[in-house]
């Protein structure tokens, strides 16, 4: 299944603003998940209503399915998904909402056992935060929302962790676009840039193997026929990878081996090739210079094992944008 993760800032331009908040909202009542912020953590939404997209929720934070979950409503008026709210309930709301206080109370049969875990009761609150206000408008429908991270791991403060929390995958979140190249991209300015490297050490996360940065990388990096190739997005993407090169190590995982059968590498690849996956993102920006979302980016790092026994970085390869949404980690969707 093909998964689309958008990220989208909030600016405060009313017009762009409500473009993320109907995209959002399109999303979530079409079954897919958009993780939002609240006045306390990030939270993965989805249609409290729809028992199928609710289960989205559980399988992408591996949560028990006999955990309930709570029901986030923009307005008092919450009948609809309740059998009964006394005078009790209506005068802490009156008090208290919005703001970080959930109400239990006994559920309609609307409120599927997917989203109450088979209780005929439910959590309903209403966030203190425009943002999940206006989304939750926008859906035309109450959002159940844990914190958006794996269970068992802290919850989200921020969207950048959260999107690495929920998919189980780092990303090295680039903030500039350096290389713009209109028709082509500039792969001499590439190289050049890439020279502040050569000579630094960098180690993989998952793995503590070092990886060096030789002599060799900046030209085969710009200039190789892999590179060559590439045209539009792809080399764009490619050429402004080059700014996160060390990150791009340090979280690189997925580790293949291949021997080494060209003789010409015979010295600089003698031990043989490693192949390594990682991600990144590169902005997306409005008319007003402002970030409005990322695209992500898989890619496969080549890593070169020479005579020497280091391991050095080579090129990175197979540059594929995903089909994916911060808004949404399923189906429509960055």
């Amino acid at each position: 299944m093909t998964v689309e993760t958008i990220v989208a800032n909030i600016t405060g331009n009313p017009k762009e603003d409500d473009k993320i908040y109907d995209k959002a909202g399109e999303i979530l009542r079409a079954g897919g998940l958009v993780a939002f912020p609240t006045e306390t953590v990030y939270g993965l939404g989805a249609d409290a209503l729809n028992g199928e997209a609710v289960k989205k929720i559980f399988l992408a934070k591996g949560r028990p399915q006999d955990n309930p979950l709570i029901i986030h409503v923009s307005s008092k008026k919450i009948e609809k998904f309740v059998k009964d709210v006394p005078p009790v309930a209506e005068k802490l709301m009156d008090k208290f909402w919005p703001g970080p206080m959930t109400i239990i109370l006994n559920k309609k049969d609307i409120v599927p056992d997917e989203t109450s875990a088979g209780l005929s009761t439910i959590g309903v609150r209403m966030p203190n935060s425009e943002i999940a206000l206006k989304l939750i408008e926008a859906a035309g429908v109450p959002i159940a929302a844990p914190s958006a991270n794996i269970s068992g791991r802290p919850s989200p403060t921020d969207v950048e962790r959260c999107i690495e929390d929920l998919d189980g995958k780092k990303t090295v979140f680039i903030h500039d676009i350096l290389f713009k190249g209109k028709r082509a991209v500039k792969w001499d300015e590439v190289e050049k840039y890439l020279r502040q490297y050569v000579g630094d050490i960098c180690t993989i996360d998952d793995s503590n193997e070092v990886i060096y940065i030789g002599a060799d990388l900046p030209d085969e990096y710009a200039h190789s026929n892999y590179t060559h190739i590439l045209k539009g997005a792809n080399a764009k993407a490619k050429a402004n990878a080059a700014q996160g090169l060390p990150e791009l190590i340090k979280i690189a995982d997925g580790k293949k081996f291949t021997e080494n059968y060209k003789v010409k590498h015979n010295v600089d690849a003698m031990y043989g090739w490693y192949r390594y996956s990682s991600r990144f993102a590169l902005p997306v920006f409005g008319e007003d210079g402002e970030i409005t979302r990322y695209n992500v980016f898989n890619v496969i790092m080549i890593i070169r094992h020479a005579r020497d026994g280091k391991k050095y970085l080579y090129d990175i390869i197979n540059i594929k944008k995903e089909t994916s949404t911060l808004f949404q980690s399923e189906d429509i969707t960055q």
